[in-house]
């Protein structure tokens, strides 16, 4: 039998439906009243309130399908199990035991026990399962694995002990419900995670609930996929004809339709392409998909095709969708636009640098223009060819790479008078150093100029930045510093050192931390957007000249470092260059 995501769902809904529970349509993409998250990632959130006051439910049992948009993984996507957005088969009860009607473990997984065994007929030789094996806060989910190794039969060697990372959720946003899960893998991929709401998560402890709740999620397309024995995501029926039409199966494709459905999800809702929050993450995925069609080299009118797809393939689930066609075409074409300008930007200054000496320096050049404008080397030489004919790229790339040395020269110069928290001067290690600048930047700018460096320390794989903060930094406040340095990395600007006196540059209004380590005269960074001064520091190098150059700016984790100080860790990834730098 051939499974699509419809006739999952419907079965799945017609199960739960037998099970008491009502059927509640699907949530705007973008969350009401929960400000602290940016996108609904999970199925529970509009029902979030129902576990803390259960009177409120119209039903103590619920199943609904939502769409979920999750950007953690938006650099995975182009495999064959990523999504930025994808849809979210759940059952939820609220208010037990003191509402009628409401369960708590021991029916959640004989629910999913029987809906996987006996109606998707999976055999149970495909599944394990995984439940809480505890830790110094939350003890081991005893009664979970007790209950499991009554009800699903499996022998113990496929009902596994696993942390927090793997079988603790929640809360959405900066607190509420959490708890301890048990997690239904198949063929060793999970599909359907059960958690068991006993937590209420707030400043920084978990509260024990009055009401005790179940939120399950099982990811449609996923789940869709392993019943047709496939591994790839992309092969389901909301997926497969939009690859098909783009005619190029490859890891950009895929971005491709991802991308266009999270985009037609987010422009519907009224989201527009900015430099915050969700017109960010908008901006970012129209031009990750614009970027994945250059490259694949998309005939004209594609995208007019592929999204009239979308909503054809969505249109009975989904049906807000519709009538929107021109609105979507509208957006995406205008910040299509503002993409190929900053194209066009550095192949017209390649274009005058040509007329004025077609024999000059190709490879010098090229890096000039790869640094200043972010065009690619390749493009650079391919232009030369297209217009002399000919061009010895061997050359070429060796005077690239011999500008490339130079730079790191001035940059180990710099580097002798002041490491700044390098432990090496790597390219990578120079980007991670510019990108704290940044970093210190975005940060008062959020959350205010008390913010101060008062650590660093740098190596090849990421940057540890320490400043003076008194409170943990909320998953909101996370997500805005973290675009915040994209945007600036995205914008191209310049990164400017000027030589001063260290009296002078004070008044100037840098900011500078340890000057005891430093002589008389300094070194002043600074990197402006137009007439705004994004960052001004006395710091001794190294740098990149431009902040094209970075790469993506990624926060890896926020924690404390000591009373009043908190640590971020994070790193550039250069190999994923941001778009306005292609």
């Amino acid at each position: 039998m051939q499974y699509t995501t419809e006739s999952v769902w419907q079965k799945f809904q017609d199960f739960f439906k037998k099970k008491g529970h009502l059927l509640r349509p699907a949530a705007p993409i973008i969350p009401e009243n929960e400000a602290s998250v940016l996108f609904t990632s999970a199925g529970m959130q509009q029902f979030k309130q129902y576990y803390l006051e259960p009177q409120k439910a119209p039903s103590p049992r619920i199943v609904s399908c939502q769409p979920c948009l999750r950007t953690t993984d938006i650099d995975e996507v182009g495999d064959e199990t990523h999504l930025t957005i994808f849809e979210m088969l759940g059952n939820f009860s609220f208010g037990y035991p003191e509402v009628s009607g409401s369960y708590f473990k021991k029916e959640t997984i004989e629910f999913a026990w029987e809906f996987l065994t006996k109606v998707l007929n999976i055999p149970p030789e495909r599944l394990r399962v995984t439940y809480f094996s505890g830790d110094k806060e939350i003890p081991e989910d005893v009664e979970s694995k007790k209950l499991l190794l009554q009800i699903t039969g499996l022998p113990q060697t496929k009902i596994l002990p696993r942390d927090r990372e793997e079988n603790f959720w929640g809360p959405t946003g900066e607190s509420g419900p959490c708890g301890r899960t048990v997690e239904i893998q198949m063929d060793g991929i999970e599909i359907w995670n059960l958690v068991f709401n006993e937590f209420l998560y707030r400043e920084g402890k978990f509260l024990p609930l009055k009401y005790l709740g179940v939120d399950t999620g099982a990811g449609l397309e996923r789940l869709t996929a392993l019943l047709n024995n496939t591994f790839s995501v992309y092969e389901v029926d909301t997926l497969k004809p939009v690859e098909e039409r783009i005619a190029v199966p490859s890891a950009k494709s895929r971005i491709i339709v991802d991308h266009l459905r999270a985009i037609t999800h987010l422009i519907v809702v009224g989201v527009f392409p900015s430099n915050k929050e969700q017109g960010y993450v908008l901006r970012r995925l129209i031009r990750r998909t614009l970027k994945a069609g250059l490259d694949l080299q998309l005939r004209e009118g594609i995208y007019k095709e592929l999204f009239s797809l979308i909503l054809s393939l969505w249109k009975d689930r989904y049906p807000s969708l519709q009538k929107k066609l021109p609105t979507i075409l509208t957006v995406f074409e205008k910040e299509q636009q503002k993409y190929l300008k900053v194209l066009k930007e550095g192949i017209e200054e390649f274009q005058k640098l040509y007329q004025k000496d077609p024999n000059r320096d190709w490879g010098e050049t090229a890096f000039y223009l790869y640094t200043s404008f972010g065009l690619p080397p390749e493009m650079t030489f391919e232009d030369v060819v297209k217009l002399r004919g000919q061009l010895d790229l061997e050359s070429a790339w060796q005077g690239f790479r011999e500008a490339e040395r130079r730079h790191r020269e001035t940059s180990r110069a710099d580097l002798r008078r002041f490491k700044g928290g390098l432990a090496g001067y790597s390219p990578q290690e120079i980007r991670l150093h510019t990108a704290t600048h940044l970093l210190q930047a975005a940060l008062r700018r959020i959350l205010g100029s008390h913010v101060v460096q008062k650590g660093a320390n740098i190596n090849p794989e990421r940057l540890r930045f320490d400043f003076a903060h008194p409170h943990k930094l909320t998953e909101a406040e996370i997500t805005k510093i973290e675009q915040l340095v994209n945007d600036w990395i995205e914008e191209g600007l310049p990164v400017e050192k000027v030589e001063m006196n260290k009296e002078e540059a004070l008044k100037s209004g840098a900011l500078g931390v340890f000057l005891e380590r430093y002589t008389d005269k300094v070194f002043v960074y600074t990197i402006k957007d137009k007439d705004e001064i994004v960052s001004k520091e006395i710091c001794g190098g190294p740098h990149v000249k431009n902040t094209r150059m970075l790469g993506r700016f990624k926060i890896l984790k926020e924690e404390s470092s000591s009373l009043g100080v908190r640590r971020i860790r994070a790193t550039v990834e250069a190999g994923k260059i941001l778009l306005k730098s292609i």
